[in-house]
């Protein structure tokens, strides 16, 4: 189903920029050669992953998985995305149409998401997620005196803590994002003057909260008319932002006006923090060379995410299958659903057999043809069905939460 949000309903998914300016580079940044572009939608298919080409705007799905897995939380938007350097994980945020939250991580090598938890705080939404060097994870909430601060997200229980809180002063802003440079181990905001428009890009010391203005943004630049779609014209925005193993910052710039092909348009765009360079690379588009529109939904992305070379070595794919359900501990799944929801066809003459591998029985139990939840973790299962003659088998990957 198609969905149509107003600028307001986009506050977590595309930090508004206002207009930036800077001349173009006549040597455009490129990406570490172990390093890919992915985007994760936020439309139809919450939490399918697309590999983008820096150089052509080219846009490829990743995998078959439609995004993340049917779980009892179903979500409506991506809101944020994050690399944890310790856990070698990718993860991200989704929304519900009743404004709750949980995390999910996500393989970038076969698209495939995994549910990891609902997030706990009920006082703020989380409309950023940035990761620092030592595994931290951080969010926009508030302090214990009620000011605006970064706090903890637990990337293992979705706990939310503000023990250890940066307390922040923001000002007037409409938006504000977050983004972690690994290189120099710093923490970018991005935010949105109220006032001006303009888009501050600051760095954040962690120790007392205190902004170090790096740049101003005033104006985009044009998007030249070189790339793929030509030169869209009218009011940009800056969409997700992150940091490659250079230093270098990619976003997506966003064309809310009078695009190419008669919609609006998003482009590739790099920011070098050292030469204070902003540069439009390309509009993203699919293969069959039609512009995304962001306005149709066609390709909404709600968060970048740049694949790691140790990321990919230990590929967050569980093992055993596909993710197929999540079960909360002490609830019970019938072995019947459970089988259907790994694709068999069952009519009434269909024996079913489930089986749990050896790694998985301290998290699952089979009690009298159900599926029971014991402990939180991964339970890996493997349902055979025999329906007169035919004899088949399939494994999968059932996440117990609490």
């Amino acid at each position: 189903m198609k969905k149509f949000l107003s600028i307001p309903a986009l506050l977590g998914t595309f930090l508004l920029a206002g207009m930036l300016a800077a001349p173009a580079q006549a040597n455009p940044e490129t990406l570490p050669s172990s390093q890919h572009l992915f985007a994760l939608d936020s439309a139809d298919h919450v939490g399918m992953v697309w590999k983008l080409d820096t150089a052509t705007g080219a846009a490829v799905k990743v995998g078959t998985s439609n995004g993340a897995p049917n779980t009892d939380f179903t979500g409506s938007a991506v809101d944020a995305a994050g690399y944890d350097p310790v856990s070698k994980k990718n993860y991200f945020i989704v929304e519900d149409q009743n404004s709750h939250q949980a995390l999910f991580s996500v393989n970038l090598i076969d698209g495939i998401s995994t549910f990891v938890a609902l997030i706990s705080n009920t006082q703020d939404m989380f409309f950023s997620l940035a990761v620092d060097n030592s595994g931290h994870a951080w969010v926009f909430g508030h302090d214990s005196q009620g000011g605006e601060a970064l706090v903890n997200l637990d990337l293992t229980s979705g706990a939310v803590s503000n023990q250890n809180a940066v307390s922040l002063v923001l000002g007037d802003f409409w938006f504000k994002s977050l983004a972690c440079d690994s290189k120099n181990s710093a923490m970018y905001l991005f935010k949105t003057d109220k006032s001006t428009g303009n888009t501050i890009a600051s760095t954040i010391n962690m120790l007392d909260g205190s902004l170090t203005q790096k740049q101003e943004f005033a104006s985009f630049p044009s998007v030249p008319s070189t790339l793929p779609q030509g030169n869209p014209t009218g009011d940009f925005f800056a969409g997700p932002v992150v940091f490659d193993d250079n230093g270098i910052a990619w976003l997506l710039l966003v064309n809310r006006g009078t695009g190419v092909s008669g919609g609006s348009s998003t482009a590739i765009t790099t920011w070098n923090p050292a030469t204070q360079t902003l540069t439009p690379h390309a509009n993203t588009y699919d293969p069959s060379g039609a512009t995304y529109s962001w306005q149709a939904h066609e390709f909404y992305v709600g968060a970048l995410l740049l694949s790691r070379s140790e990321s990919d070595a230990t590929a967050t794919k569980p093992s055993g299958g596909k993710p197929v359900a999540a079960l909360k501990v002490g609830k019970k799944l019938q072995t019947k659903t459970l089988a259907k929801k790994l694709g068999f066809k069952l009519t009434k003459k269909s024996k079913i057999t489930v089986t749990i591998a050896k790694a998985s029985k301290r998290y699952c139990k089979i009690v009298k043809a159900n599926l029971v939840g014991v402990k939180k973790g991964v339970c890996t299962v493997n349902a055979k069905v025999t329906t007169g003659k035919s004899k088949s088998s399939k494994s999968g990957v059932v996440t117990i939460t609490k």
